[in-house]
Order: C-alpha cells, then sequence, then structure tokens
C-alpha cells in the first residue's frame, strides 16, 4: 500500500510539472503574439507595409527569364485591359523582344538602337503611342530598333547592348539611351530595388580604385514579409545595415557605366545620345549634364516641368502616357536632326522638315 501512494505522489508531481510547463510555454506565446501584434501596429503607423506579391498588373506577363540580363522582353501580341477596359494596350513585340516601332520592321542599312527602361519599352501605351514608333515614322530612312526593357537600370541597358552588337550584322549608327534617376539605384543593386526583384539581379559595384566589378545579388526574402510590416520593416533596416553602401556607390557608377556605353558605342562605329526623360534629384541633373560635357557625350534633356509630368500618366498604370511620348519623340527627333542633319518627315502632314538645332 505505502508503494501505491508514493506511485500516486509522483504521478501528481509530474502532472504538475507538465501543466506548469504548458502554462509557461502558452504565457511565452501570449507574450510574443503581443510583442509581435503591438511591433506591426508601430511599424504600420511608420508608415510601412508588407512587401506586396509581384503579381503584375493583372494583364498578361511581359517578360521571361534571360539568365544574363535577369530578364528580357518575350515576343508576341498582347492586349492589355484589366485597368483599362475602355481602352485596352495594344503592345507588340517582336522576335528577340524588339518593341514594335512600325507595323512590320523595316530593315535598313542605317539603324538607331533605343535601350533603356520602362520609358524608352513605351509600357501601357499601345504601340503608336510610344517614342520609338513616333521617331521612326520622322525619319523613314533609318530603322529604329527599340530594345527598351521594363525594370532595366544602366548596367543592363550596357549588357543588352553588348548582345546585340556581337550578334548584328548590321551596326547602328547612333544609340539612343533612356535614362531616368531610378537607374542609378538599380545599377548597385540598391536594398530598396533589390528588396523588389524576384531574380538573380545583374549590377556593378566599384572596387577600392573604382574599377566597375560585375556581379549578381538575390533578396532570398524573409518570411511572412509579404504579410507583415513589422517583418518588412526588420528586413529594410537589416538590407540597409548590410548593403546600404552600395546607395553611396549609385551615381559614380551610373557615370562610369555610361561611359561604357559611351565607349562601346564608339567601338562600334556608333555615337551615343543620352536623353534625359524624367525629373532627377536636386543636384544631380546639374551633375550628370556635367559630366556629359566634359566627356563629350551627347546629351538632350527632354524632362518635362513636374507639375505637367505628373498628369501625363496613364490611368492605372502610372507610367508616361501617349502625349508624354510625344513630346519626347519631338525633342528627340530635333536633336537627332542636328546630331545627323537628317530630314524629318511630319508623319500627321507628309511634309518634310528642315533639321532645326536643338540647344544642349
Amino acid at each position: 500500500m505505502p508503494r501505491e501512494m508514493d506511485v500516486g505522489r509522483y504521478e501528481g508531481r509530474s502532472t504538475g510539472r507538465s501543466r506548469g510547463f504548458l502554462l509557461r510555454v502558452a504565457a511565452a506565446l501570449i507574450g510574443l503574439s503581443i510583442a509581435f501584434a503591438a511591433a506591426e501596429i508601430v511599424a504600420r503607423i511608420a508608415g510601412y507595409r508588407p512587401v506586396p506579391e509581384i503579381a503584375g498588373t493583372g494583364d498578361r506577363a511581359l517578360v521571361e527569364t534571360d539568365l544574363a540580363l535577369g530578364w528580357r522582353n518575350k515576343s508576341g501580341p498582347y492586349v492589355w485591359s484589366k485597368r483599362s477596359p475602355d481602352a485596352p494596350i495594344h503592345m507588340t513585340f517582336w522576335p528577340g523582344g524588339l518593341r514594335a516601332t512600325a507595323p512590320q520592321r523595316r530593315p535598313h542599312a542605317r539603324r538607331v538602337l533605343l535601350i533603356g527602361g520602362s520609358y524608352t519599352q513605351g509600357w501601357a501605351v499601345s504601340d503608336s503611342e510610344t517614342f520609338g514608333w513616333r521617331l521612326q515614322s520622322e525619319f523613314p530612312d533609318r530603322e529604329f530598333v527599340n530594345l527598351g526593357t521594363a525594370g532595366y537600370g544602366t548596367y543592363q541597358s550596357l549588357l543588352q547592348l553588348e548582345r546585340y552588337l556581337a550578334h548584328s550584322d548590321v551596326m547602328p549608327e547612333t544609340v539612343i539611351y533612356g535614362f531616368i534617376d531610378i537607374h542609378a539605384e538599380r545599377n548597385v543593386a540598391d536594398p530598396a530595388w533589390l528588396r523588389a526583384a524576384p531574380v538573380n539581379m545583374p549590377h556593378i559595384y566599384l572596387d577600392a580604385e573604382g574599377y566597375a566589378e560585375r556581379t549578381r545579388s538575390k533578396n532570398p526574402g524573409w518570411p511572412l514579409r509579404h504579410y507583415s510590416a513589422a517583418v518588412s520593416l526588420v528586413e529594410d533596416r537589416y538590407s540597409d545595415f548590410r548593403m546600404g553602401w552600395r546607395a553611396e556607390q549609385a551615381d559614380e557608377a551610373t557615370r562610369v557605366l555610361i561611359q561604357g556605353l559611351d565607349w562601346t558605342s564608339r567601338a562600334h562605329g556608333a555615337e551615343l545620345l543620352v536623353v534625359m526623360l524624367e525629373e532627377f534629384r536636386s543636384g544631380a541633373r546639374d551633375e550628370y549634364l556635367r559630366f556629359f560635357s566634359e566627356e563629350g557625350i551627347a546629351t538632350v534633356d527632354c524632362t518635362q516641368p513636374e507639375e505637367e509630368a505628373k498628369w501625363l500618366k496613364v490611368k492605372g498604370y502610372g507610367h508616361p502616357n501617349a502625349e508624354m511620348n510625344r513630346r519626347w519623340a519631338d525633342c528627340i527627333a530635333a536633336r537627332l536632326s542636328s546630331m545627323n542633319g537628317a530630314t524629318r518627315v511630319d508623319s500627321r502632314e507628309g511634309s518634310e522638315r528642315s533639321p532645326e538645332p536643338f540647344p544642349e
């Protein structure tokens, strides 16, 4: 009998310990949940939000994976209507991912290449509304080849140019690079840009002697980043701690890359024309223009007043609309005329226009 009592006493103690352990675990979990909820509230008050899933626009995707470039345009016709059912957007990409610049491609011995990101590509505007199409209409004695790809910066544009020149039988006489301010952070895979990129991002960094080193980075993505603002905040701070130095190199790296565009173009008998398409950060525009002047790189500033530019967007897509593309085309055409002495054809009237100088 005593032994049975001892066994019961032992079992009671064991059950008590288990219950106490479970209570402590439950208390800890409740405390962590409260702390996490508080952190989530603070993060959202501070303006942070979960990292959005890259789900596109609800329309067909325009890109496919490319091991060297990260991604490239996918050939084919596309009609986007999810965000603008009353005004569908017609986009055509020829073989090789070239954005259409005419109803059919017009091979010509005199060729002009367009490189850059979504503004050059003509994101969310129909083929005939892009500045590439308008330039082709104004200069029928040349073939305009639009390599613009959404999300590209200067470095990916350089890689794309190198690939094109290595495989093309016809060398261009002019390479037009559509330059916007955000390209600088893309060129160095700034943490803010890398967090949004789902691929192994090509970028450069500058070594201790200022030479550009080509490399790639991929953001692994933290668990719950798409659901929690607190996780997004911590991920931001950690990424900035590890990679924040990249932003400090962005402008200098971009100048090095534009030099690379210029040298590569010249090596193949072409002239580079840098077209500034959008307002830059305070002071950055003047620094770039000074650099282009010192390096003898042809440049034209086609930016529009900020108060006007914000209204010249495609509703639902946030990118420049047909009117902005028309203004860019006029600006670029005038500069091309002064560079090459070409004769522009007024596509609206079918009449020729004499070259007109455009101030630097």
